[in-house]
């Protein structure tokens, strides 16, 4: 059971549970996390059962449906301007932490600083970009009637790891989330025309640039 929606849920529960066991994460400490939606999510309700208060920092650009679920969870959320990843502001961008514990230095006790990156990068994270997780999310839901989110969109990475690996591979994945906390975004007409954006192109568009 993933109950905020997500297989990040599960990310969330381990990345508490090992903080916790380590001595990191005090009782009633505060949980601080720069997400675009699920992954904070999953800390929230994780936070929220094991009595530690959450500090969400999103970027204003996403969707009303990624938001609620935190305040309902009752976690603080602050948004933020979107910047790419590249740069120092970006919400949580790797070795940014900057970026996220500003917003917290007037917590009392102060907030401490800690990070941590996988161990390995799978090759199937391959593309990490919006449009490439458009056009697989766009597709499975015109031909395969499932109603998916972005982070399912990270098939993409499946897809041409089979191409490279070539016939006779079997190749298991996840889809992750659903497409509920993206409805007023990569579901909504007016707002993928006004981000040029084009969920019906053919899922080869994205290997073949032309």
């Amino acid at each position: 059971m993933n109950p905020g929606g997500s297989v990040k849920d599960r990310a969330a529960l381990g990345i508490i549970e090992e903080a916790e066991e380590r001595g990191l994460l005090k009782p009633g400490a505060t949980i601080v996390e720069g997400t675009t939606g699920n992954t904070g999510i999953g800390l929230a309700i994780i936070g929220r059962a094991r009595g530690h208060p959450t500090l969400i920092i999103i970027p204003d650009n996403q969707s009303p449906e990624k938001s609620a679920p935190l305040r309902m969870l009752g976690a603080e959320v602050i948004a933020v301007p979107e910047k790419p990843y590249r740069d120092p502001q970006n919400y949580a961008a790797s070795g940014r932490i900057s970026s996220i514990t500003r917003p917290t230095a007037t917590l009392s006790p102060p907030a401490q600083k800690s990070g941590s990156k996988p161990k390995a990068r799978p090759a199937l994270l391959w593309p990490r970009s919006a449009p490439a997780a458009l056009k697989i999310i766009g597709q499975l839901l015109r031909e395969e009637g499932f109603f998916l989110g972005l982070s399912s969109g990270i098939n993409a990475g499946a897809v041409r790891y089979a191409r490279e690996r070539g016939p006779g591979q079997t190749i298991v994945t996840i889809l992750c989330d659903s497409g509920h906390k993206y409805q007023s975004t990569l579901y909504d007409a007016e707002w993928l025309a006004r981000k040029q954006l084009d969920p019906g192109r053919p899922l080869e568009s994205i290997f073949d640039p032309r």
